[in-house]
């Protein structure tokens, strides 16, 4: 994402669980679906990355993938540019 204010992108990241905690079984499919869904969203399959983020989010409601879900959505309506970077700006703090 990119700040608002800000050129340069960060990344931002999901604490899972507490270090050395067990993740439970249905969380850790959440997260592999996430990352299945990460990589074709950065291919820009919108339609495969959509199909995997709402199976993470109904294993583990897992909110990362509902909101790349839902952007999904959008660009299945509306695709960004060619020219796009894959970077979301926010519009507020």
């Amino acid at each position: 994402v990119r700040v608002l204010g800000k050129q340069e992108p960060i990344q931002i990241y999901e604490l899972v669980a507490e270090k050395l905690s067990e993740i439970p079984p249905e969380k850790q499919d959440a997260i592999e679906l996430h990352q299945k869904g990460l990589e074709a969203y950065r291919s820009r399959d919108w339609a495969k990355a959509s199909e995997r983020f709402h199976r993470a989010m109904d294993l583990a409601q897992d909110g990362p993938s509902r909101i790349l879900y839902l952007r999904c959505q959008s660009f299945l309506e509306a695709p960004p540019a060619k020219t796009w970077d894959l970077t979301w700006n926010l519009d507020q703090k």
